[in-house]
């Protein structure tokens, strides 16, 4: 794993649980597991907008979903959702 830039001694970029991605039937959810509060930052991205932990988010094909640091406006670990 890459360090990540953002945080003081260079923590994983990704974490071993970092998220949670769920099948309910047709649709799959994404739900950040990073984070103690809603306004804490999950380093989860969906279609590149941040992500709150603990709320789960509907993941659409085509969606684009990234996770742990960024650089400059470039993601490091993006998934694209296709099924």
């Amino acid at each position: 794993m890459h360090p990540n830039p953002h945080s003081p001694g260079h923590a994983p970029a990704v974490a071993d649980s970092h998220a949670l991605l769920l099948q309910k039937g047709k649709q799959t959810f994404l739900k950040p597991l990073i984070g103690e509060s809603l306004l804490d930052p999950s380093l989860c991205w969906k279609d590149g907008v941040a992500l709150r932990p603990g709320v789960s988010y509907v993941l659409a094909s085509g969606s684009s979903i990234a996770f742990g640091g960024c650089t400059g406006p470039l993601f490091t670990n993006v998934l694209t959702c296709s099924w």
